[in-house]
């Protein structure tokens, strides 16, 4: 049986995955992504939800506090497919906001690049009220040998 102490330290190490070294880092001024070296593959065909990609980008935009955005990651996978993920962990720290992108099967369907795009946005009942976009970033999926099937 595991300690008080071994639980503790097993949830934060599950949300330590924000401080990740590889940080795509989002500049508001140019609304630019930075995909470092390490980071420009979000994963290999077939994958399905075991990359996150970091980002982090101030806090504040124009005085606004992003952090009361929705935010959401845009992408077109390698086929052409248009569609987006929600992100669900954003945090805020020191002024700036961690979020991660859990990269999936929809991302992950074949091999080639990926375009993704930030977008930040607060609606109404009625209508968006604001809203927030960065520029076009590429990321790899890379190509793997998948059997089909369930019991592959």
């Amino acid at each position: 049986m595991a300690t008080v102490e071994e639980v503790l330290n097993s949830v934060s190490n599950e949300k330590d995955y924000l401080h990740d070294d590889i940080q795509f880092i989002i500049d508001e001024n140019f609304r630019t992504i930075t995909v470092p070296d390490e980071g420009v593959v979000l994963g290999v065909v077939g994958d399905k939800d075991v990359n996150r990609v970091n980002f982090m980008m101030p806090r504040y935009y124009n005085g606004l506090d992003m952090s009361t955005f929705v935010t959401r990651i845009m992408f077109i996978n390698a086929r052409g497919v248009k569609s987006f993920y929600t992100v669900t962990d954003v945090t805020v720290e020191n002024d700036h906001l961690l979020f991660t992108w859990l990269v999936g099967e929809d991302v992950a369907v074949e091999a080639g690049n990926v375009d993704f795009s930030v977008n930040m946005q607060i609606k109404d009942t009625s209508a968006l009220k604001q809203a927030f976009n960065t520029t076009i970033a590429t990321g790899t999926i890379l190509d793997s040998i998948e059997a089909g099937g369930d019991d592959a």
